[in-house]
């Protein structure tokens, strides 16, 4: 597969894209686990506010209506029992360590103790109900949901002063139901210490879980990100290297060097023009070497032109020497020509002197 260089950067965004997604995935995967931490937690913070929520309900029911109350206080009492049940339920806290079960653990203890507190305690809400029916009988009253514990401890005192059993009954269940109530509400008060004290210790496993997480996640994008740079820098250093390699060579061109070679071996674009400019440099290398070969040919034929030339202006000068002789020659030719024909005239004249002689003799 060929690797353009469209393919290279392509190829490096899908890898930053990657490692993003990558970092992302990994830094949810690693919180996950925290944050079903943090959702348990809640589950301990709803325990604690199910145990206020309680001893505020025991702490009034001794001045506030007794029976409406009462149903309230049975009310918070199942809160509290669910909690627990949820407590109970918790997977993530008891995986951080000894330390951590061993506050779950403590902090389910305290379903036990409170459970001994109150059934002592609704066994004394049943006697207080029972005295409180039958002081009404004796009072010859009807039931009045209004009616306070403090009222009830009045009736009892006035049936008791009045010489009833009754009311004999119902001061004493009265004073042992405010015992248990004092202990139950001592017992929540407690219970509500212990589940801060260990929540504190648990809390403080979170944070290092927390911060433990954190640092993962931050170590493993970091990693992503230091992963990706040096890819992006591996790619980005071979196309520039390339480059470079390609604009050296250029410039040993312009200074008439072509003994150098292309030397990119890479399948880009740039491997291309590499390979290009070497077909280049080897077409303009054939081309010098004809210019060359032309140009020897050339001197060659301009000596022997000159050559050629010399022998002919040589060959001019003799001519010209000999032409030079004939005119001498001719002329002088001329001249006795021209002295054999004086001569001849004379002879002629002489001739012709010797027939007029002749004829007049």
């Amino acid at each position: 597969m060929k690797f353009t260089i469209r393919v290279k950067l392509m190829l490096l965004i899908a890898i930053l894209i990657t490692a993003f997604v990558i970092s992302v995935v990994a830094y949810f995967a690693i919180l996950a686990p925290v944050a079903q931490i943090q959702s348990e937690e809640q589950t301990l913070t709803a325990l604690r506010t199910a145990f206020i929520s309680e001893e505020t309900e025991a702490n009034k029911l001794a001045t506030s209506p007794f029976q409406p109350e009462i149903k309230s206080f049975t009310e918070a009492s199942a809160r509290t029992t669910a909690a627990f049940l949820r407590v109970q339920n918790l997977r993530a806290l008891p995986k951080i360590g000894k330390s951590v079960r061993d506050s779950l653990t403590s902090i389910q203890r305290l379903k036990t103790l409170i459970d001994q507190f109150m059934l002592g305690f609704n066994d004394n809400v049943a006697l207080v109900s029972q005295a409180q029916q039958q002081l009404m009988m004796v009072k010859s009253t009807s039931a009045d949901s209004s009616i306070t514990m403090f009222d009830i401890f009045y009736n009892a005192t006035v049936a008791q002063t009045q010489g009833h059993p009754e009311g004999v009954l119902g001061v004493a269940s009265v004073y042992q139901w405010l015992n248990q109530l004092a202990t139950v509400s001592l017992g929540l008060e407690q219970a509500v210490q212990v589940i801060d004290a260990q929540y504190a210790v648990i809390q403080r496993a979170v944070n290092g879980i927390e911060e433990r997480s954190n640092v993962v996640a931050v170590l493993i994008a970091a990693l992503l990100a230091a992963t990706t740079i040096v890819v992006a820098l591996f790619l980005a250093n071979r196309i520039v290297r390339s480059v470079r390699t390609i604009g050296g060579n250029i410039a040993f061109m312009k200074e008439g060097d072509l003994t150098r070679e292309f030397s990119v071996e890479t399948s880009d674009e740039i491997g291309k023009l590499s390979g290009d400019l070497n077909q280049f440099m080897l077409s303009l290398k054939g081309s010098i070497n004809s210019v060359q070969t032309v140009s020897l040919e050339n001197v060659r034929m301009k000596e022997s032109l000159i050559v050629t030339t010399e022998e002919a202006s040589a060959s001019a000068h003799q001519i010209n020497a000999n032409t030079e002789s004939i005119n001498h020659q001719i002329s002088t030719l001329d001249e006795d020509l021209l002295k054999s024909s004086g001569a001849i005239q004379n002879i002629a004249d002489s001739i012709r002197g010797l027939d007029e002689q002749i004829q007049e003799q």
